[in-house]
């Protein structure tokens, strides 16, 4: 399973926020991180229907973008930290 995926808003075949919304409503890819790009403007869509974590505007700065991907990269990997925190916790005092 990757670890982030990044996706354009227009694909040869559909829409990249219909993709989003497969992946965000599968159980097997709901919790990937998530990033959108576009030429259209954020408001044309948006996270609430898209289910995309992070929005970045084309044309980007890719140091721009990096920091993005490592900040979501570091939010995904503190957010398992933690559920697998509170599964042994739940071993220990159930």
């Amino acid at each position: 399973m990757p670890n982030l995926i990044i996706i354009d808003y227009l694909l040869p075949d559909s829409k990249g926020a219909d993709l989003c919304n497969l992946l965000k409503n599968n159980i097997n890819t709901r919790n990937i991180p998530v990033i959108m790009y576009s030429a259209y403007p954020q408001e044309s869509f948006t996270s609430e229907t898209s289910g995309y974590d992070a929005f970045l505007a084309k044309p980007f700065d890719l140091d721009n973008m990096l920091q993005l991907v490592s900040k979501l990269l570091i939010s995904h990997s503190c957010q398992a930290l933690v559920v697998k925190r509170n599964l042994l916790l739940r071993q220990f005092y159930i």
